[in-house]
């Protein structure tokens, strides 16, 4: 009897019920904006602050740019096995360069 009666709630068809219109809060969206901007002026700027050129210029060119892989492995004269562990190395050193600012402004 009680699934009965559930059952026919959920599949009311009443015209008068109540009709629920939310109206997105637009200052979570912006403040969204506003972090990943910063977040992203951060990493630029932790990017050129790292000391191997070729760390800078593959990170940029593969994440920032979308350049494809195998124009960057043409261009840094890299096999795709090599330029692999090269972005592998880069984004680790990238992430520990994150950890340090990040973790001495705590």
């Amino acid at each position: 009897m009680i699934a009965h009666f559930r059952k026919e709630t959920r599949r009311a068809t009443d015209i008068y019920g109540e009709v629920s219109i939310e109206v997105p809060d637009v200052t979570t969206n912006v403040s969204r904006a506003v972090e990943s901007n910063q977040t992203l002026n951060l990493v630029q700027q932790l990017i050129d602050e790292m000391k191997v050129e070729r760390d800078r210029d593959i990170l940029l060119s593969y994440y920032a740019k979308e350049e494809e892989k195998s124009s960057i492995c043409n261009r840094l004269e890299l096999t795709p096995a090599h330029f692999d562990r090269v972005l592998f190395r880069a984004r680790r050193r990238l992430k520990q360069l994150i950890d340090f600012k990040i973790g001495g402004q705590q």
